[in-house]
């Protein structure tokens, strides 16, 4: 007589859900969900606003530009899933658009200060609250000031390069000590920066120069289109630039070389 057990069958009701919920949790929709929260979706875009903006202001360099295009593209497929407003990003957009313009306007930082109140007022109304998306204060902020400092920094950088005195071509050769090769009577030839120079040391209003001998440090104090312009240098001056005095017994005083005393150092 063959023997029945009884099967218990557990109910499948509660398990099927939890199973296609498992399958269709695909690695794809992942990335979406993070995408879609509304702090990543606006940082991946103002980074993306701000790689194409080092990109326009520094052509060539092809990292910010690219990264920027990604960062957008990342950020277009987040906003796609939340309540965005076109208007919010319209402003964040032209922000950046003035942050540009500064660059070549002398607004005096105007446009800086203009397109980061935009920025700002941009990033507020970018989600609708309303629906439960908005992108945290603290967040914004922080954005803004990084941007004013990083802002502050190239501005910094820019003004110490603009008053820097050209230390190359011939604007950096005013002011550079060399020795003399050939007699300057009152032409000659000069040694300074490396290169052989036809020279001229015109004398005071008064007199003529004294001709300055081969071998004596000289200092440039301008040019006539290829031609140099010396006087003889301060013993100051041919120490500072480690130049020795050679040929010249009488080493030029202050007056001699026509300095006020105030620049006799």
């Amino acid at each position: 007589m063959p023997l029945s057990l009884p099967i218990h069958r557990m109910p499948l009701g509660p398990l099927v859900p939890a199973l296609l919920q498992t399958e269709s949790a695909n690695p794809f929709q992942t990335a979406v969900s993070a995408l879609a929260d509304p702090n990543v979706a606006y940082l991946l875009l103002v980074l993306g606003f701000l790689g194409l903006f080092l990109e326009l202001s520094s052509p060539g360099t092809s990292i910010p530009g690219a990264f920027g295009v990604v960062a957008l593209i990342l950020a277009a497929v987040g906003l796609s899933q939340l309540p965005f407003d076109w208007r919010g990003a319209l402003l964040i957009l032209i922000a950046f658009l003035l942050f540009f313009a500064d660059i070549f306007l002398p607004s005096l930082g105007l446009l800086t200060l203009s397109g980061l109140a935009l920025l700002v007022a941009g990033s507020y109304v970018l989600f609708d609250e309303a629906q439960g998306a908005a992108v945290s204060r603290p967040l914004i902020w922080a954005i803004a000031v990084g941007l004013v400092g990083m802002f502050a920094l190239i501005g910094g950088f820019a003004l110490s390069v603009w008053r820097r005195k050209p230390a190359t071509g011939r604007e950096g050769l005013v002011g550079a000590v060399g020795t003399v090769r050939q007699t300057l009577d009152p032409d000659g030839l000069v040694f300074v920066a490396g290169e052989l120079w036809q020279a001229t040391a015109p004398g005071g209003a008064d007199d003529a120069v004294t001709p300055i001998d081969a071998r004596v440090p000289v200092t440039v104090t301008g040019m006539d289109g290829l031609r140099l312009l010396v006087r003889r240098a301060t013993e100051n001056e041919a120490a500072a630039a480690g130049v020795a005095i050679i040929g010249d017994t009488h080493p030029a005083t202050v007056q001699e070389a026509g300095l006020p005393v105030a620049d006799a150092t």
